[in-house]
């Protein structure tokens, strides 16, 4: 059976990422052991370190200067040993079902790089009353096109490369369209794999540099699909 290394990127995070870890802990059982859980210490100032190690002691914590996002994503990869990577902000949840939907799925099917599911979001209740009014989110799920709701293979990254560090917001986005791309398919399933937490300081909030970094992605995937000419678009089980 296949191992699985979750990664968790982590900066200033202590008001979340215990419930974070708590939702990796509650994983309902699935064929494939969670082999190790990494917690890359992106220059945390505060005592998120701590809260997480509280939670689960045996947390792997790698530490950095901070980096961003995705230089914390890369370092969680480079380091993990598992056969499969699953990626969850400090700030997320994953589903009790999370990780068994989509084990299922990558394992049923050795056509696929990757198994992703849908996302719902939620105000954090630490957004005060005022600021909640203001925040408008699309009713509904969302296609799994963030990190925590993706469970790769690690081999993946030896070809596609590893998450772009001239993005600050859309660097998933980035990725998966880079591997589809270049051919790989990451496969669906409808269940919901990942509660995505909107709160005062995330990068959901912040609009302007989202579009910026969306439009810079969709000019690379257009130029690079020229380039390479049609690909495998991602499929569903």
């Amino acid at each position: 059976m296949a191992t699985i290394s979750v990664v968790i990127p982590c900066y200033d995070a202590a008001a979340y990422v215990a419930a974070a870890v708590r939702s990796v802990r509650a994983q309902h059982p699935v064929p494939h052991r969670i082999h190790e859980v990494i917690l890359v210490n992106d220059g945390c100032r505060d005592d998120s370190v701590g809260v997480a190690r509280s939670v689960e002691p045996a947390v792997r914590v790698i530490s950095q200067v901070n980096s961003g996002i995705s230089a914390a994503r890369n370092a969680g990869v480079l380091a993990a040993t598992g056969d499969w990577i699953a990626f969850l902000d400090a700030d997320d949840l994953w589903t009790t079902d999370s990780l068994r939907a989509r084990a299922d799925l990558l394992s049923a099917r050795d056509d696929l790089a990757g198994a992703a599911g849908a996302i719902e979001q939620f105000i954090s209740p630490d957004v005060p009353d005022e600021e909640r009014a203001a925040i408008r989110m699309p009713p509904g799920t969302m296609p799994g096109r963030l990190a925590g709701a993706l469970l790769l293979r690690r081999e993946l990254f030896a070809t596609v490369g590893l998450f772009s560090l001239a993005f600050q917001v859309g660097e998933t986005i980035d990725w998966v369209a880079r591997a589809e791309t270049a051919g790989h398919r990451i496969g669906f399933v409808p269940d919901i794999v990942l509660q995505r937490r909107i709160h005062r300081n995330n990068s959901v909030k912040t609009s302007e540099r989202l579009k910026a970094d969306y439009l810079q992605v969709l000019r690379a995937t257009i130029m690079a699909r020229r380039v390479i000419g049609p690909t495998v678009r991602a499929q569903s089980a």
